[in-house]
């Protein structure tokens, strides 16, 4: 699991990606207005048990509204996720600096969303009598568990639509976490 937010960190940091984006602009205010806004239905998510990451994609049309927007990935079992991240993009409306810029700029913009939700998994008690049985059950939850690497591998697969290079930017990811003690 280490190994692979390692390999995402520093395929998302490459200076040959970063040195690719327009300058002039604090594209951290499209990641500011994402996160805080960024509400999932939490009876949605105290039933959740997945670690990954969601690559947005979108751009601002010529009448200032987000458009072409799209989701990597297996959203069929992340909707929620996907759901409250719509609606969290809405709130870029509220920058008219900030929508003129992508608007005038036409460029796509592609936003890394990276979660660690662990509220729903059965991870067995510790004290149990039988060790393999213990830990036999809390591997297989591991496993299941981290969708890091197939994210990765699917960062540009759209709505059937597989890229296989985008001319756009990539922003920093955004992290979120609801890690339960075990």
């Amino acid at each position: 699991m280490r190994n692979n937010i390692i390999l995402i960190l520093l395929v998302l940091f490459s200076p040959l990606i970063l040195s690719g984006q327009i300058k002039g602009l604090n594209y951290t205010k499209i990641g500011n207005y994402i996160i805080h806004n960024y509400r999932p239905d939490s009876a949605a998510l105290s039933k959740f048990c997945r670690i990954g990451c969601i690559f947005i994609r979108f751009n601002v049309n010529q009448k200032g509204d987000i458009a072409n927007l799209s989701f990597s990935g297996d959203t069929d079992s992340i909707k929620f996720i996907t759901d409250a991240l719509t609606i969290s993009l809405d709130f870029l409306k509220q920058d008219a600096s900030l929508i003129n810029f992508l608007k005038t700029s036409g460029r796509t913009i592609i936003q890394p969303f990276t979660y660690n939700y662990q509220a729903g998994c059965n991870f067995p008690e510790a004290g149990v009598k039988n060790t393999n049985d213990y830990f036999e059950s809390y591997l297989n939850i591991m496993l299941d568990l981290d969708h890091t690497a197939i994210s990765l591998f699917h960062m540009l697969k759209f709505k059937g639509e597989d890229m296989q290079f985008f001319d756009g930017v990539l922003l920093h990811p955004l992290v979120v976490n609801n890690v339960v003690m075990h």
